[in-house]
């Protein structure tokens, strides 16, 4: 199932929904990231997450980035974010 992220503007919040079910969340992100670490990799930088999860707003990408508390290396458009899901 892919998830969309669509910002609500008004609120200023992201809010997630699966595309099959239109059910909507606003952590739909983190499930989405704990599969992208699995798969792809243990570090994210914002235009990553933005081609994954299909958002087109980079400050709308550093929010949610920014909430998740991850550790971070570099400045500006080398910045590079650290998932951490090991169980």
């Amino acid at each position: 199932m892919r998830i969309v992220m669509a910002i609500n503007y008004l609120e200023g919040m992201a809010h997630g929904f699966a595309i099959n079910c239109q059910l909507s969340s606003k952590k739909a992100h983190i499930p989405a990231l704990r599969d992208y670490f699995y798969l792809l990799s243990s570090t994210i930088t914002n235009r990553q997450l933005r081609d994954f999860l299909s958002i087109a707003s980079s400050s709308s990408a550093t929010r949610i980035l920014q909430s998740l508390n991850l550790t971070s290396s570099g400045v500006n458009k080398g910045r590079v974010y650290r998932l951490n899901f090991a169980e």
